[in-house]
């Protein structure tokens, strides 16, 4: 019993270890092993909170059957989103971008004293028109005719925030990165999908060589004067039943 502790204690193997195949860990090893896999698990659980934290981030605050207040609530959701995902706090130079509960975009006079909003894309404001149905939105669309002179993203930004506002979206099934990845794309191109509650409507038209790609994400600069940009946007709530 004696030597046998004594090879124990110095990590050897005792006699019955190679003849039963039974082997002894000391009580240090077993802490050692039990507190890497708590590590283990605190860091699971870390990313998993990091990750709630961050899908949190993009998902609305309604869903559902929205009323026009309640879309215009959601798409505000997703421009502070944004904005926070750009490192920006202030919202101030942002209120152009927001929307009014009745739906409209903020203009210049809404703005607050002494605020000016200097956008770098060369486009001219939506006009949303809504269609409404026991006092819900069915649809969000909106049809531009523009000449474009600098940088223009084809109104990528106005298009994936209308979808993802009105999209019926949840946290853990894996829908916000899903449409989110897949309205990442919808610049200068036509599109017609149905997704997460939502069907999309998407028909542009402009003549490619008037517009060099500048990025990655869409975004393009007019060559010329007379660039020319028309697109006609509709999402449309269809039933998940």
């Amino acid at each position: 019993m004696y030597r046998a502790r004594k090879r124990y204690l110095e990590r050897e193997c005792t006699s019955w270890d190679d003849l039963n195949e039974l082997h002894f860990a000391s009580r240090s090893i077993m802490q050692k092993r039990l507190s890497a896999l708590l590590g283990v698990l605190l860091l699971v659980f870390t990313l998993v909170c990091h990750r709630g934290a961050y899908l949190t981030r993009w998902l609305p605050p309604n869903r559902g059957a929205l009323t026009l207040e309640q879309f215009a609530e959601n798409y505000n959701a997703i421009v502070r989103a944004d904005a926070v995902t750009m490192g920006e706090r202030d919202m101030s130079a942002r209120m152009d971008e927001l929307l009014r509960e009745d739906g409209a975009y903020y203009t210049e006079n809404d703005l607050p004293y002494n605020v000016m909003v200097i956008d770098v894309m060369a486009s001219e404001p939506v006009s949303l028109s809504y269609t409404l149905q026991d006092g819900c939105v069915q649809s969000v669309a909106f049809d531009m005719d523009v000449q474009v002179e600098g940088l223009f993203d084809g109104y990528q930004t106005e298009m994936r925030r209308i979808v993802m506002a009105l999209a019926d979206l949840h946290l853990w099934d894996g829908s916000i990165p899903r449409i989110n990845a897949r309205t990442a794309q919808m610049s200068f191109a036509d599109h017609d999908f149905t997704l997460y509650g939502v069907k999309v409507y998407c028909e542009c038209d402009w003549d490619e060589a008037q517009f060099a790609s500048v990025t990655q994400d869409g975004v393009r600069l007019a060559l010329g004067e007379d660039a020319r940009f028309s697109i006609r946007f509709r999402v449309e709530r269809i039933s998940l039943e």
